[in-house]
């Protein structure tokens, strides 16, 4: 298995202690991203279920970016192959959340978390083909401590950065 395009960087960025915020994850040829976070790329053309590796989001937020023009649709077994990539991601990300235009209805690009897509395509009691208890069951347990996580790191910020009146019995 190799990395994806970008996937040494930030392998080597995070075996010396740089833990990204959240990794960007573009599928489509126009790999531009504005530099905030860092980035992995996947051509359509290029992607092939399960040769990819993405070990190196463990335990990090993803956003997959949708950049592929109809002309690139690539179905696997019969599904749209960014939901494939995306449950390969979601297999080590803490959260993977689907960045797709179409979805927003022309007001910009709305983010789907991948559980949500999961749901939207189940039927009856049957997972799509992309997705399985295994993995919904594995991938909650990242989510549920990344945001436990989260919101602890939030609350001593607050916690820290406020003043409590003694005067007044509440927070300044």
């Amino acid at each position: 298995m190799k990395f994806p395009a970008y996937g040494r960087q930030l392998f080597d960025a995070r075996d010396h202690g740089d833990e990204p915020q959240r990794v960007v994850l573009v599928y489509g040829d126009d790999w531009y991203t504005d530099g905030r976070f860092p980035r992995l790329a996947v051509k359509p053309a290029d992607y092939i279920r399960a040769t990819l590796d993405f070990r190196v989001v463990s335990g990090l937020p993803v956003d997959v970016v949708d950049r592929s023009t109809d002309e690139q649709y690539v179905a696997i077994d019969g599904v749209w192959a960014l939901y494939w990539l995306g449950a390969e991601v979601a297999h080590w990300a803490s959260e993977v959340r689907f960045m797709v235009a179409a979805w927003s209805e022309g007001a910009g690009v709305a983010p789907m978390e991948i559980i949500d897509a999961a749901w939207g395509n189940k039927s009856g009691p049957q997972w799509p083909l992309w997705w399985s208890d295994e993995l919904n069951q594995d991938y909650g347990k990242r989510q549920k401590q990344y945001w436990t996580e989260r919101t602890k790191e939030r609350a001593a910020a607050i916690g820290s950065g406020v003043q409590k009146s003694v005067s007044m019995g509440r927070a300044r």
